[in-house]
């Protein structure tokens, strides 16, 4: 079968028309279908970001609830800390001093330092206990020496007992005095 000129044509038309058409068809639904996706992407990165933004927000506020807890935990342990440093200073001037005049401390007992106003001056007391043995002149000295090495401190009182027949060793003394301290912000 032989087709004629004008059958040609119309078959390459017919031909031209179907793919043009098949093509629109596929154009028509991948354009669809890319629509789909762009609002599917904006949708995500909405959501995203929103999530994002909620989820620092709950984050910061989480963080900020911890470090207010933080910080009050560090106020606590450097009030602690600075009692106990001092309070170890205090105690270790005393076992000094003590050294320096051949005693021996058989008892102490110190309070934590407590927190005092004075005038808007804010100080601290420790109040100390002790009971030292030795010499009777070295604990004379002893007692003189702590008076002069806690130049902040009162003694409440102090108590020697001399030993009948002991030619002054075995001498003990109980001392009670109160030691101040100068604290900035308490």
């Amino acid at each position: 079968m032989k087709l004629s000129k004008r059958g040609w044509i119309i078959t390459a038309m017919a031909v031209f028309t179907i793919a043009t058409a098949t093509l629109a068809a596929i154009y028509f639904q991948q354009s669809q279908r890319q629509e789909e996706l762009d609002r599917q992407f904006v949708q995500v990165q909405t959501d995203l970001e929103n999530t994002q933004v909620t989820k620092l927000i709950s984050d910061k506020a989480e963080l900020v609830v911890k470090l207010e807890e933080a910080t009050v935990r560090l106020e606590t342990v450097k009030g602690t800390l600075t009692s106990r440093i001092e309070n170890s200073a205090v105690i270790e001037t005393l076992f000094d001093v003590a050294a320096a005049h051949n005693l021996e401390i058989i008892e102490l007992t110190s309070s934590v330092p407590s927190k005092q106003n004075l005038a808007g001056v804010n100080f601290s007391a420790i109040l100390l206990t002790t009971r030292v043995k030795g010499n009777t002149s070295n604990v004379i000295d002893f007692v003189i020496d702590l008076n002069d090495r806690f130049n902040t401190g009162v003694t409440g009182s102090v108590m020697v007992t001399i030993p009948e027949n002991s030619g002054g060793d075995g001498t003990t003394v109980d001392i009670r005095m109160t030691i101040y301290g100068y604290q900035e912000g308490i």
